[in-house]
């Protein structure tokens, strides 16, 4: 395992499965990961805790990690991710695949990309 690159990143979705494979290959690169199960958690930690990025569910059990997100201030940098999208969600936060957006399934790697490219990136996110 790599030792912490000084990132810490919140990992929102409410499949166990998908919230523990994305958290493990994201620790293996030296993330310091923060795993929550529901719009719920999430929120407590966010209110408690600072992370250089969110990785978000849209549909969780419990909301939806868009307007979780949107009513954060400020909004810290932000990967969504889904396996269905409504062109009006997408239009609501200029959601962009590959930038900061990704749809489920997807590639550990393509995801790995779009973590480094975020948390190395200086500007909105956004």
């Amino acid at each position: 395992m790599s030792t912490s690159n000084g990132y810490r990143l919140l990992i929102v979705d409410d499949y166990k499965e998908v919230r523990s494979l994305v958290s493990r290959q994201l620790q293996r690169q030296g993330y310091e990961v923060v795993e929550a199960n529901c719009v719920t958690q999430a929120k407590k930690l966010l209110a408690s805790d600072v992370f250089d990025l969110v990785i978000t569910d849209v549909s969780l059990n419990d909301g939806n990690g868009i307007d979780m997100m949107a009513a954060i201030e400020p909004m810290p940098k932000t990967i969504f991710m889904s396996g269905y999208m409504q062109p009006s969600m997408t239009a609501t936060m200029e959601l962009e695949a590959g930038r900061n957006f990704i749809y489920k399934p997807f590639k550990i790697k393509t995801l790995a990309q779009m973590v480094g490219t975020a948390v190395n990136n200086d500007g909105d996110q956004n």
